[in-house]
């Protein structure tokens, strides 16, 4: 359990640094919009999972998640400011 804080912090803090290096924050698109999914840790009041989307700060990590049923997005770069403003 103490592994996984830690490995999510430093994945938290390396995220943060490259995005701060590159201004660019990648996400997966299609022609309706981002892949999303369902948090672990968050639920609606109706004990629904919050669904969202997720983004990475290389465009190798999310080419890597284009299969299963995500096989149908491409990696697509935000530029920085566009993604704090939407």
């Amino acid at each position: 359990m103490l592994q996984d804080q830690i490995t999510l912090k430093n994945r938290y803090k390396d995220f943060i640094k490259k995005v701060i290096e590159t201004e660019i924050v990648y996400g997966l698109k299609d022609d309706k919009g981002y892949a999303t999914s369902y948090s672990n840790d968050l639920e609606y009041d109706d004990g629904e999972p919050v669904q969202i989307i997720c983004f990475w700060s290389y465009v190798a990590r999310a080419k890597s998640c284009v299969d299963k049923e995500w096989n149908r997005y491409e990696a697509s770069s935000i530029p920085l400011n566009e993604f704090l403003e939407n």
